[in-house]
């Protein structure tokens, strides 16, 4: 065999180490690139996006199908039908004779002040802070100032559709105090209390106002989004007499679909043991008696849920005056689910009766359940709201609250009652 020629001191592997050498060189230039491309494309899709979202970004009257010179305002003014001279005494808590007061150890959030506002109103205040300060609830939701002083953050924020009150994400864990306990329940408990959509809110400078809020939620409207309950009541009280509207994305809906897709759904898992399902029910079947923004297919169907679910409440009503957690297997499409079964736990009987009382509450005289059932759960969430102190009252205040008001709202109207007699 003849030998291979070579260079003095040439390695005899050294080609291939020039070749690894240039690819090694090559590699960081090709992912540069790459890298440059998969930005100048991204930069590209953004771009087009933001060109899109100029476009999608519709305006409150666009959403609606409305003039623009048109923009709806007034929430309706659909009051409680508390029945007159129900025989239930007021509840009188020592430590909340002077008004609300944060007790310490108690962090404020916007569900409290909500659920505050509920009872006492848009003038309603709280004490708290060091040191203590006696604070307008209503400014700390309309203000980025207040609302960042006394919860630490924004409550509201500017986005592309319009304003946004953020929702605790679907990990409780990661949401903070300045978050709504549930999608628009800001707007939907504003609407409740009267406040027109012209109502402002002051954000970074800027003034804004509710008719931004309800924009954004429109525009980002999901039939088949996790919970419809304070989305629906807001819509149902700020719509009306519209039927329709359409979001960002141009698909179209009805309260004949919104109220078609609440009948359809498990009433498992559904806030406060379903009421709050039930009280959107009401409010929507209220609503169609005043603008007729139900089809007569859906409006027959909807009366009859009602009918059949304060029947069911009625004979599900234990001797003493409350509810079983699990009272709603009846109004549960197909029937209870498998594998799933409800325990009383302590309080269960405050939050069942206290938003029970409340739906009832919101019902027209006509569909509302025998006065014994009204006094004898008023009687038993009385009897349990009354043994309860400041920090047993605050530790789990929503459904307490929600207690608390429906008493005092029968024993008001009873004591009205009894003057206009005299």
């Amino acid at each position: 065999m003849s030998s291979i020629e070579r260079a003095p001191h040439e390695h005899p592997r050294l080609d291939g180490v020039n070749f690894v050498r240039k690819v090694a060189w090559l590699i960081p230039v090709v992912m540069i690139g790459l890298l440059g491309g998969i930005g100048f494309a991204r930069w590209r899709s953004e771009s087009k996006e933001n060109s899109k979202g100029k476009v999608q970004a519709l305006t409150l009257s666009q959403l609606l199908g409305q003039p623009e010179e048109k923009p709806v305002n007034e929430p309706l003014k659909l009051r409680l039908n508390v029945p007159s001279g129900l025989a239930v005494q007021p509840v009188s808590l020592p430590w909340l004779s002077k008004g609300w007061k944060i007790p310490q150890g108690f962090a404020p959030s916007v569900s409290v002040f909500l659920h505050m506002m509920n009872i006492e109103g848009t003038n309603a205040t709280v004490v708290l802070g060091d040191p203590e300060e006696k604070v307008d609830l209503l400014g700390v939701i309309s203000n980025d100032v207040k609302s960042q002083k006394y919860l630490g953050q924004l409550v509201a924020i500017p986005v592309r559709t319009g304003v946004r009150f953020p929702t605790v994400p679907a990990d409780p864990r990661l949401g903070t105090l300045g978050d709504e306990s549930h999608r628009d329940q800001c707007l939907a408990c504003l609407a409740q209390l009267g406040l027109p959509l012209t109502y402002p809110l002051q954000l970074d400078g800027l003034t804004y106002s509710l008719q931004d809020v309800l924009q954004d939620s429109l525009a980002n409207f999901d039939l088949h989004q996790k919970e419809l309950e304070w989305t629906g009541l807001a819509y149902a009280l700020y719509l009306p007499p519209l039927r329709q509207w359409k979001n960002r994305f141009g698909d179209r809906y009805s309260f004949d679909d919104l109220t078609n897709e609440l009948l359809s759904r498990s009433l498992v898992h559904s806030a406060c043991g379903g009421s709050h399902r039930l009280i959107l029910l009401t409010i929507l079947h209220r609503a169609d008696k005043e603008h007729q923004i139900l089809s007569e297919d859906v409006r027959g169907r909807l009366e009859e849920f009602l009918r059949g679910a304060v029947k069911l409440a009625v004979s599900t009503q234990r001797p003493d005056g409350t509810w079983p957690i699990d009272w709603i297997h009846g109004l549960i499409p197909d029937g209870a689910p498998q594998n799933w079964s409800a325990k009383d736990t302590l309080g269960a009987d405050i939050l069942i009766g206290g938003h029970v009382i409340e739906w009832f509450f919101n019902m027209p005289e006509a569909l509302q359940p025998p006065r014994k059932t009204l006094e004898a759960a008023l009687k038993a969430v009385r009897s349990r709201v009354c043994t309860l102190d400041e920090r047993n009252f605050f530790a789990d205040f929503c459904p307490n609250s929600h207690a608390l008001r429906v008493v005092n709202l029968a024993a008001e109207k009873r004591s009205e009652s009894s003057e206009s007699s005299e």
